[in-house]
């Protein structure tokens, strides 16, 4: 018998979204119980998903386009998949960058932790 599975409505590391793709931000966001989501277009499949931003991708994003996510909206960021730290243990995690550095750079970064995904979201 087949098992069902229930397609996300959120981008989901390894599930709708891969290391390296590139995402564009579609709108500004809202939001919703204190976090903000934004909708994004994974340019791979072209598919749109909902995105929680978290401090980590809001601090990288702002220091490419500003703190104003009116500002982000139609621009690009490359998606890296890291293991982040949660309640349900380490879980693959997305990571933004610019889309501009290359896999190398990124592979310099060497970051493997996540514990900011609990943090509150930075622009409340």
């Amino acid at each position: 018998m087949p098992v069902p599975k229930f397609e996300s409505r959120f981008l989901k590391a390894n599930e709708n979204v891969r290391d390296g793709d590139i995402i564009t931000f579609l709108n500004a966001g809202e939001y919703r119980e204190k976090r903000l989501i934004l909708t994004v277009r994974v340019e791979r499949t072209r598919e749109e998903k909902l995105f929680s931003l978290n401090k980590t991708n809001y601090e990288n994003t702002k220091a490419l386009y500003g703190e104003n996510t009116d500002d982000w909206v139609g621009k690009k960021m490359k998606v890296r998949i890291v293991l982040v730290s949660g309640p349900q243990g380490e879980t693959p995690g997305i990571r933004l960058y610019d889309p501009a550095m290359t896999k190398e750079e990124l592979e310099k970064l060497g970051e493997t932790a996540g514990e900011e995904l609990e943090e509150e979201n930075p622009l409340l």
